[in-house]
């Protein structure tokens, strides 16, 4: 038995369900439909599973099938499905449960079991639900619901970032943000604050080191809050980031790290690039700048 998803637009958001149910090589059932456009991809496949298992439940009674064998390609409705903690297809799983689990109390022997495979890999039955989910797409929806939890909480991210990009298109930066975020904030977390092998008191301050608000003698003298010189340890009399990156002799030897990266210095490279961030995220970890004093 396999389930699967398809989402589309084509001027009207489109999502499609499909599985099909196969038995001593045969295929003995199948479903293409559309749950309409107030849903999501997760909905599609939580909702696949919780129909599909109510089919071969019905289907195995009336056969003496023990052993039911589910495949899905979304991981995350395979590790959900069954749980019945409050999450956003939470309906899906109440469906799931009652079905699967009353037919496993009708008989100790019988077992369920629900896999995740993976998708796109020319599996024949994943081939063919793909295509019973894009047959989906065409049909008449039906809306099991007006929205969904999944659909509202994605558009509703949607709406944020749309509001928060034009925020950031509409007012004044300084000059340090300018040069060290050189494109605007997305949802997606840039690598360089995904990557393990980078301590996150180094990841903390590389964030510092781009909004100019952190440990450094400028940003303590405009903040009266907090106690601290201006003066920095070299003795420059304005400990500024562009001081401690490219000027400050008490970081000379961390420096070629950023040499390597970018032999000019240019901060286009060095914060407009993975490469460039990673190198100053190692100048920062063996300079030390930015530690709270």
């Amino acid at each position: 038995m396999k389930v699967d998803n398809r989402v589309t637009w084509s001027g009207v958001r489109k999502v499609g369900v499909g599985y099909s149910i196969v038995w001593k090589k045969e295929e003995v059932a199948k479903f293409s439909g559309g749950i309409g456009p107030r849903a999501d991809i997760f909905d599609a496949e939580m909702l696949a599973l919780a129909l599909i298992v109510r089919r071969c439940t019905r289907f195995a009674k009336s056969h003496n099938i023990l052993r039911i064998h589910i495949f899905s390609d979304n991981l995350a409705a395979v590790r959900i499905i069954n749980k019945c903690s409050p999450h956003a297809a939470q309906y899906a799983s109440i469906l799931f449960r009652k079905e699967a689990h009353t037919f496993l109390q009708g008989n100790a022997r019988r077992s369920i079991v629900v896999q995740w495979i993976p998708g796109h890999s020319k599996i024949e039955g994943n081939e063919r639900a793909d295509k019973l989910a894009n047959a989906g797409l065409d049909s008449r929806p039906t809306p099991f619901f007006n929205r969904t939890a999944t659909w509202a909480k994605c558009r509703a991210t949607q709406r944020a970032a749309k509001s928060w990009g034009r925020l950031w298109a509409e007012h004044p930066h300084s000059k340090t943000v300018q040069k060290h975020i050189p494109r605007p904030p997305a949802l997606k977390l840039h690598p360089i604050f995904q990557n393990p092998s980078i301590p996150r008191s180094v990841s903390s301050r590389l964030i510092h080191v781009m909004t100019g608000h952190g440990c450094f003698g400028e940003y303590k003298a405009r903040m009266p809050f907090i106690n601290g010189s201006a003066k920095c340890q070299c003795g420059d009399p304005n400990q500024t980031i562009p001081h401690l990156l490219f000027h400050c002799p008490l970081a000379e030897d961390s420096r070629k790290l950023l040499f390597e990266a970018a032999p000019d210095l240019n901060p286009a490279t060095l914060f407009g690039t993975p490469k460039g961030l990673e190198a100053v995220a190692k100048f920062i970890y063996h300079s030390g700048i930015g530690l709270y004093k």
